[in-house]
């Protein structure tokens, strides 16, 4: 058995030395060599501008590669954007013989060192899930005393994790021959939704199915999440203009691949006209005059709220309420994003703050 480790990195050079410490910390290591199998780590620097690159390597030297059995390498690419680095790191720098895969941002921390290992094992046990999942933790959890905004911000998070299903793009292990099967269009912002459609439904193939997608007992990963009102803002509008975007994906299909499942047209579309899914995006915007987002994603938080039950329900309609104002600004400003056409590369990190 062999797993790959993949880490992809966008200007990372302060974060991604503690990644990779505490991705070396992990049992999952100590677990792979008694079974006689094999891990590899690669981290994908993708048109990074620092020294991502540099301390990668020096971190991988320093922890992962006093692992027997385990390998390290970094790939960098020129072209940026995490869709591609994904694309380049699933079907071209992973060896064929890969059986898992596990994806992780480059800034975030494994909480507890059995994380990956439960992630991984509950895959093995599990033959119907494809994909398995942490709980990712907002960095102010761990806060002893919290301001009002921090408190808001976690109970967003957790109206976010109620949904059965959840995929974070931070932290997911996955079956090799899942990934493999699956190529993301070149714009296409929201990875993570985007994967998670595509396993759950077999390719559009089926009805969703988020039993195929499972959450390991007791693993978790920090994450940094936006604390200052103008990241929450540029945070907001990327999720907003990439669910549109993600909208108009799923009609075309509907549309225009009348066969089931979508994997080998997808692949041949994205291999032959590598850019036709903005060319797409822009004509669907173009011919839909002034108002171009998907009116039914703006009522998500209250469809969650409608859907909790208990104490849960009444906390959730109170956050669904204090968000909506915001949530209408955001989606204006977003609506505005999309008609101006400037949504290409949007690349989603706790230090962006701009859309682009």
């Amino acid at each position: 058995m062999h797993l790959v480790i993949g880490i992809l990195a966008w200007n990372e050079e302060s974060s991604i030395g503690g990644t990779i410490r505490s991705l070396a910390a992990q049992t999952l290591f100590r677990a792979i060599e008694k079974i006689g199998a094999t891990v590899e780590v690669i981290v994908v620097p993708n048109a990074c501008t620092d020294r991502t690159a540099e301390v990668a390597e020096a971190a991988l030297e320093k922890r992962v590669r006093i692992h027997p059995g385990a390998t390290a390498r970094v790939e960098s690419l020129t072209e940026g954007g995490k869709s591609n680095a994904w694309n380049e790191l699933v079907h071209r720098f992973a060896p064929e013989k890969t059986d898992y895969f596990i994806l992780m941002d480059a800034d975030i921390e494994l909480l507890g060192e059995d994380t990956l290992e439960r992630m991984w094992s509950t895959l093995e046990k599990d033959a119907h899930a494809h994909i398995a999942t942490d709980l990712p933790v907002k960095h102010v959890a761990r806060k002893a005393r919290l301001s009002l905004k921090e408190r808001f911000l976690l109970g967003a998070g957790a109206m976010t994790q109620s949904a059965p299903g959840q995929l974070t793009g931070q932290l997911y292990c996955a079956r090799a021959g899942t990934l493999r099967k699956i190529r993301i269009p070149r714009g296409l912002i929201v990875d993570d939704g985007f994967i998670k459609q595509m396993v759950c439904t077999l390719g559009f193939s089926e009805p969703a199915d988020a039993s195929r997608i499972v959450r390991a007992e007791g693993a978790a990963h920090v994450f940094e999440c936006y604390t200052r009102l103008r990241d929450i803002w540029n945070h907001q509008v990327r999720q907003a203009v990439g669910h549109t975007l993600y909208t108009y994906f799923t009609a075309y299909i509907r549309a225009n691949m009348p066969d089931r499942p979508i994997f080998g047209q997808l692949k041949a579309l994205c291999e032959t006209e590598p850019d036709w899914f903005a060319r797409f995006a822009r004509e669907e915007i173009g011919r839909r005059g002034f108002w171009v987002m998907d009116r039914s994603s703006f009522w998500v938080r209250w469809r969650r709220a409608k859907a909790a039950r208990g104490a849960r329900k009444l906390r959730f309609l109170a956050l669904a309420a204090a968000a909506t104002p915001f949530d209408a600004a955001v989606f204006y400003a977003s609506n505005a994003r999309l008609k101006s056409g400037r949504v290409n590369s949007i690349w989603k990190d706790t230090r962006t703050t701009t859309v682009s």
